[in-house]
């Protein structure tokens, strides 16, 4: 699966994936899930080559866990 079918998966999904500048100044990734309140990794990223691939792989992890999800029912 590649990053612009996650993407679009993950919007339909009302599921957004963003940046947040944290303590340290260092990135940490958080998504909100249209039911679920937001959620961040504790991982703390140092550059935004770091942010950008963060990002792709967990656009790519919630969309293949929504669309598992929708098999389930």
């Amino acid at each position: 699966m590649d990053v612009s079918e996650a993407m679009s998966i993950c919007f339909r999904n009302n599921t957004k994936v963003y940046p947040v500048f944290s303590k340290e100044n260092k990135y940490q990734i958080e998504y909100s899930v249209k039911d679920i309140p937001k959620t961040r990794y504790i991982k703390r990223l140092n550059n935004v080559k770091e942010v950008n691939k963060a990002m792709v792989n967990t656009y790519i992890f919630i969309a293949k866990k929504l669309l598992l999800e929708k098999n389930k029912k």
